[in-house]
């Protein structure tokens, strides 16, 4: 009896909703792909283990000049050894021309990444914020959270 192997972005969508902070309702199949397919999204790749390991990505919003940095991701078994900063930072070079970029987290680790390379902060209070009224989709308003705003402009 032969094994079947697992869609590769099947076991990315499994480890990353196990994560409390990732707005779960997006982490779709079909979003990753796009963001893949779109060179919105970077990851690192182990070949033997035929899994991503590292991911991070670029999320269209409802403003075509801003994107969201998201879903900042490094396997649990990796962390530690700098992959959230190279993903990171390989993202932001995915951006295009003209736009900027924001991101939303609780996570210190991030915050403190961020502001090594230059990232602003907006607001301590993101749901407050008036900027993220008008950009975000309704269901995403929630309304209240204790996340960092930051924004970083090329």
């Amino acid at each position: 009896m032969s094994k079947t192997k697992s869609d590769p972005i099947d076991v990315l969508i499994q480890q990353l909703l196990r994560e409390e902070q990732f707005l779960h309702r997006r982490i779709r199949n079909e979003n990753l792909r796009q963001g893949l397919k779109g060179g919105r999204a970077v990851f690192k790749w182990d070949k033997d283990r035929n899994m991503y390991y590292a991911f991070c990505m670029l999320w269209p919003t409802q403003d075509k000049y801003w994107y969201e940095l998201g879903t900042l991701w490094v396997h649990p078994k990796d962390r530690g050894n700098g992959l959230a900063g190279e993903v990171f930072k390989k993202c932001l070079e995915c951006l295009p021309r003209s736009v900027g970029v924001f991101l939303i987290t609780h996570q210190t680790g991030v915050v403190e990444l961020a502001r090594s390379m230059g990232w602003q902060l907006g607001c301590t209070n993101w749901t407050s914020s008036s900027f993220w009224q008008r950009i975000a989709e309704p269901w995403d308003r929630p309304t209240s959270s204790d996340g960092i705003l930051m924004f970083w402009i090329p």
